[in-house]
C-alpha cells in the first residue's frame, strides 16, 4: 500500500496559517512545519506559494459556500431565519475576533500584490453576495424585506457591512462588531 499524500495536511495546515498570520507572514516553512512535512513536500503538491494561496482561498470558502447553499434550498425556513442562519455563517467563518474573515484580510493584504489571487477573490465575494441576493429576493417576494431595496445591492452591501466588522472585531478583539452587524441587517431588511 503507498503513502498517504500529504497535500491535504499542508492545505488544512496552511489555511491556518494564512488566516492567522497573513500570506506575507506565512512561509513555505512556517506550513510545512505546522503539516509535519518537510518543505520539500510543500513543492511536491504546489508549485509556488501562490499556488498554494488559491488552493487555500477555495478551501475556506467551500465549506461556507455549501453550508449557504444547504440552507438557501430549505422550505421549512423563513427568509429572515436563513438570512440570520447566513449572517451567522459568515460571522463564525470569520473565526475568533483575533483571526477576521481570510477573504477579507487576504483582499487588504494581496489585491494589489497579485492579480490572479485578486480575481480569486472577486470572483468569491461575488459568489458570497449572490447568496445574499437570493435570500433578499425571497424574503422580498414572501413580503418579509422591505422591496424598495435593490437586492443586488443590498447583498453587495451586506457582505462589505461584514467585512467592516470583522476586521474591527479582529482591532478591539471584540465580538460587539460582528453581533452589531447581524442586528443591523435584519432591521434594516425588515419590510416596512
Amino acid at each position: 500500500m503507498g503513502r498517504q499524500s500529504k497535500r491535504a495536511d499542508i492545505l488544512r495546515a496552511g489555511v491556518g496559517i494564512i488566516h492567522q498570520r497573513g500570506y506575507s507572514t506565512a512561509s513555505v516553512e512556517s506550513i510545512a512545519e505546522a503539516a509535519g512535512v518537510p518543505k520539500g513536500s510543500f513543492f511536491n503538491h504546489f508549485h509556488s506559494k501562490e499556488e498554494f494561496a488559491h488552493e487555500a482561498l477555495e478551501a475556506y470558502f467551500a465549506p461556507l459556500k455549501e453550508q449557504s447553499e444547504a440552507i438557501l434550498v430549505r422550505d421549512d425556513l423563513a427568509p429572515t431565519q436563513k438570512l440570520l442562519m447566513l449572517l451567522r455563517i459568515a460571522t463564525a467563518k470569520a473565526g475568533s475576533c483575533y483571526d477576521g474573515c481570510m477573504i477579507g484580510n487576504l483582499s487588504l493584504e494581496m489585491s494589489n500584490q497579485s492579480e490572479p489571487l485578486r480575481i480569486q477573490l472577486a470572483k468569491i465575494l461575488e459568489d458570497w453576495s449572490n447568496s445574499f441576493e437570493r435570500v433578499i429576493r425571497e424574503g422580498q417576494s414572501a413580503g418579509a424585506f422591505d422591496r424598495n431595496l435593490a437586492p443586488d445591492k443590498t447583498a453587495r452591501f451586506i457582505l462589505n457591512l461584514f467585512q467592516g466588522a470583522a476586521l474591527r472585531s479582529k482591532v478591539e478583539r471584540s465580538e460587539r462588531a460582528a453581533e452589531e452587524f447581524e442586528d443591523i441587517i435584519l432591521t434594516t431588511l425588515a419590510a416596512r
